[in-house]
């Protein structure tokens, strides 16, 4: 019979190691110590993806509101960079390209127009290409034309008031993104609280308490961006 054969423990890197091994031995050091000594407590945070989307929400709600008080206009210049184009190219990614729909013409072709068109006039051309993908795609008639539908609606008071609908859709359309985290799962009550976080610090926000140190923030700025602009364009003219 076979003796099972042991792996040996690794050992640090010989010294004509390169300096790249070298910094990842020691980062894979670094990383085994605070899992030896935060592992037990770690262990139901890094098995619950509804805990650890809790954690993230909470850490976001957190740097969020101190990133707006401290740097307002920096935050509104960074943000759609740092997080608008990741989370657009991961919606092409999950909502087309790994499903396949991408594969067919027709839809590409839609997708392509339809962001194109967005960029340059808003929400108008995207509820357009909304209705006109749900005319090329597969699927239910029912569920199509009632997307379809919607589309049409939304688009209609796009061109009615191209700005109102750009600013509303801004705003509203992280209602989703909410509503998905409220929706994976776990505790009721963590993602209660998740929900009710995000409402309180939009509330706190909206009630003026904070005007004052955003005044400051304003003040003490410096960015390309007109506070004056982003306001008028982003209050809905409140």
């Amino acid at each position: 019979m076979t003796e099972p054969r042991t792996v040996p423990a690794a050992g640090p890197p010989s010294a004509s190691a390169g300096p790249l091994l070298t910094l990842a031995f020691g980062l894979d050091g670094a990383r085994s110590a605070l899992l030896r000594r935060v592992g037990t407590a770690a262990r139901p945070w890094i098995r619950s993806r509804a805990l650890r989307v809790g954690l993230a929400g909470a850490l976001a709600l957190g740097v969020g509101l101190a990133c707006v008080l401290v740097a307002p206009l920096g935050l509104a210049l960074a943000g759609p960079l740092l997080l608008g184009v990741p989370h657009v190219v991961s919606d092409a990614r999950y909502l087309g390209v790994r499903p396949g729909l991408l594969r067919q013409r027709a839809v590409a072709a839609v997708v392509a127009l339809g962001t194109l068109g967005a960029a340059v006039y808003g929400t108008r051309a995207g509820a357009l290409a909304t209705v006109a993908l749900e005319l090329v795609c597969r699927g239910s008639v029912l569920a199509r034309a009632g997307l379809a539908l919607l589309g049409g609606v939304v688009a209609a008071l796009a061109f009615d008031a191209p700005k109102s609908a750009d600013a509303i859709f801004a705003h509203v359309h992280h209602l989703i993104s909410l509503a998905i985290v409220f929706g994976v799962g776990g505790p009721v009550r963590a993602r209660v609280a998740l929900a009710v976080g995000v409402f309180a610090v939009v509330a706190l926000l909206g009630s003026g308490m904070l005007d004052g140190p955003l005044a400051s923030a304003f003040a003490s700025t410096v960015t390309p961006l007109d506070p004056a602009r982003l306001v008028r364009s982003l209050s809905l003219g409140l």
